[in-house]
């Protein structure tokens, strides 16, 4: 998977492992936002972030947790910006966030695997359920490569794609095992009590809409 990403972060490579997951990350210095150099990015050794992070309106996030007490450099990155808002609302307030994002957070002690994308999608984001494990990156090769994803084709997505030039089901992909996480989605997965075993809701997650919560209130 780590040669598969490469592509994405020349600047660096890093593994890592831990009860019950492993993260790979791959590093492209932009220079753009503040980010991160080394992931995956935990505040507590507990909560743990992995991927792709550019927020907008900081400002305005940074006033809301300095509101509730976090101490907060203005300097501070944006995976940190994430973490710190996880900590206050969890999954609870993630509406608001805004950017261009896809991520991963691990909570180690819960043993729950969280995965967010952006309301307008505009980063990918992959995932498989196979072999009681969860696949996921932001890149469709890097999944395929996992040994427990089968090679199969989804009929259905490549049907709906010669016949129309695109398929409807915006969680479909041409490989039947992999899967894409929707826009402005909240995906849960809980491991079992042994490593690698998920407990699957909902087709893999439990989703929360964030679309949804962003545009009721």
């Amino acid at each position: 998977m780590a040669e598969r990403l490469a592509f994405r972060g020349p600047d660096a490579t890093q593994i890592w492992t831990s009860l019950g997951a492993g993260f790979c990350f791959t590093l492209l210095c932009t220079g753009l936002s503040p980010q991160a150099d080394s992931q995956p990015l935990s505040l507590d050794g507990r909560i743990w972030l992995l991927g792709e992070v550019r927020l907008d309106d900081r400002e305005g996030l940074l006033r809301k947790l300095e509101q509730l007490g976090e101490k907060i450099s203005v300097d501070a990155t944006n995976e940190e910006l994430v973490l710190r808002a996880w900590r206050q609302w969890a999954e609870k307030r993630f509406e608001a966030l805004i950017g261009d994002f896809a991520f991963a957070i691990w909570d180690a002690q819960a043993r729950q695997l969280w995965c967010v994308r952006d309301l307008f999608g505009t980063r990918p984001f992959f995932y498989a359920h196979a072999g009681g494990q969860i696949v996921f990156s932001n890149t469709l090769e890097a999944v395929r490569v996992a040994p427990v994803v089968s090679a199969k084709l989804d009929l259905h997505f490549i049907g709906d794609s010669l016949l129309q030039s695109w398929c409807p089901d915006a969680e479909r992909t041409a490989f039947r095992d992999i899967r894409r996480l929707p826009a402005g989605l909240i995906a849960r997965a809980a491991v079992e009590r042994f490593p690698h075993l998920f407990r699957v809701q909902d087709d893999a997650f439990r989703r929360v809409s964030l679309l949804a919560d962003k545009f009721s209130r």
